[in-house]
């Protein structure tokens, strides 16, 4: 039975499992940022795309070389090249004039008004109050706040313990559940293991 499981574990778990670590990054979420989507230690996996392919609305993994936000960042794609965004009067967040719809950002913050200009992003944190980015003109060493699609590291395919579903694929989802039960059926046996090695040695 115990390597019964062991087996089942590893021929489950093993190619989901390296799937995972040779599509995927794992990146660990820091700060508060992104909530209420990713709360502070939230795993995400990210995929690597071209930034030409990203869309509004997808969550990206990004590269803010700013002291406040040392390393990678997770935050939300919110305009590209030639869009308008404006906020917070009457309506909440536009972006060419149109009132975006967004339930899962949290809290408010001070007004803007951005014209991305081409080959540039404007992105968000979910957290509205406490997130650092491109309403931070600084932090990305462009007057405007928006960074380049060059510091496009990924896009997040899954999160862990979000409070909010995040955009992500089917594809990584799965395969995260897979090697999740993979794993289980492997310590099962690793644990069962003993008890049938003595259950043996009782039978010679």
């Amino acid at each position: 039975m115990a390597v019964g499981l062991l087996a089942a574990g590893l021929v489950l778990g093993a190619p989901a499992g390296t799937v995972l670590a040779t599509r995927y990054r794992a990146h660990a979420v820091g700060g508060s940022g992104m909530a209420p989507t990713l709360r502070p230690g939230s795993v995400v996996l990210t995929e690597p795309v071209p930034a030409d392919t990203v869309q509004r609305g997808d969550l990206l993994l990004l590269d803010a070389p700013d002291d406040r936000a040392p390393g990678p960042v997770v935050l939300r794609l919110i305009g590209t090249g030639g869009d308008r965004v404006a906020c917070c009067g009457a309506g909440g967040l536009r972006r060419n004039g149109a009132l975006v719809a967004e339930p899962y950002a949290l809290g408010g913050g001070r007004e803007f008004g951005v014209q991305v200009n081409p080959h540039r992003l404007f992105v968000l944190g979910d957290n509205r109050t406490g997130a650092l980015d491109s309403r931070v003109p600084e932090l990305f060493g462009q007057g405007d706040g928006t960074l380049a699609e060059g510091a496009v590291l990924g896009r997040v395919v899954w999160a862990s313990g979000s409070a909010v579903p995040a955009p992500g694929s089917g594809t990584a989802t799965a395969l995260v559940r897979v090697a999740a039960a993979g794993a289980v059926l492997f310590l099962l046996g690793l644990l069962g293991l003993p008890v049938a090695l003595l259950a043996a040695r009782r039978r010679c």
